[in-house]
């Protein structure tokens, strides 16, 4: 992925973030959430070029949560790319009692400097609040 590719998620993110302000009625439960910017920028013996964007995003309605996240990570140094990482997740939730809850959980992350080009996760769950 190149710059593009981030400014493009980065544009994604700044939409989500638009509409999770936007249902403002007591009758409808609302989004919540909080995402994050960072930059770094050096220079001398080697120039280093940082950048990162995160979002999470919450939604719980009648026992239903949905949650939502999105991070991306990208970095140069002289030029040369050392960072290019974006990664998504989605996880529903849902309270059956008191104490007791179900959930699923799926997450997809492409990275070109680990040791994959992109992994994917599904998995579901029982779980009790002690």
């Amino acid at each position: 992925m190149r710059v593009s590719h981030y400014l493009v998620a980065l544009c994604g993110l700044i939409a989500l973030t638009g509409v999770a302000t936007a249902e403002t009625d007591s009758t409808v439960s609302t989004w919540t959430g909080e995402g994050n910017l960072t930059a770094g920028f050096s220079t001398g013996n080697t120039e280093t070029t940082d950048f990162g964007a995160g979002l999470r995003l919450a939604r719980e309605m009648g026992g239903w949560k949905n949650a939502f996240e999105l991070n991306i990570d990208y970095g140069d140094t002289d030029g040369v790319e050392s960072r290019n990482r974006i990664a998504g997740a989605y996880q529903l939730d849902r309270t059956l009692n008191e104490r007791t809850f179900v959930f699923g959980r799926s997450s997809y992350e492409v990275d070109e400097f680990s040791g994959f080009d992109s992994r994917a996760f599904v998995g579901a769950g029982v779980g009790y609040k002690a």
